[in-house]
């Protein structure tokens, strides 16, 4: 099983505040990311085969020159989910 998903399902699902496109588009800030995203991993980990995969695409922005870490830190917290 792969698990191949439109966001903005998931955060109308799961977190009702958000309404319109243009709200959900407007961002997550990067210090708040991990918290965000991991009651929606939690949801994807529970319907997910033991030999599924889950692929997520999303790409760090950069911040005073520098790549920000939420990425690494959003793998490492569902790594430990």
């Amino acid at each position: 099983m792969i698990i191949i998903s439109y966001l903005l399902f998931w955060v109308r699902k799961y977190h009702h505040h958000i309404s319109k496109k243009e709200n959900f588009y407007a961002g997550v800030h990067s210090e708040k990311y991990v918290d965000w995203f991991l009651p929606i991993s939690e949801h994807l980990k529970r319907i997910l085969k033991d030999n599924g995969s889950f692929i997520l695409n999303i790409k760090e922005h950069p911040k005073n020159g520098e790549r920000e870490t939420y990425v690494l830190e959003l793998i490492l917290a569902m790594k430990k989910q």
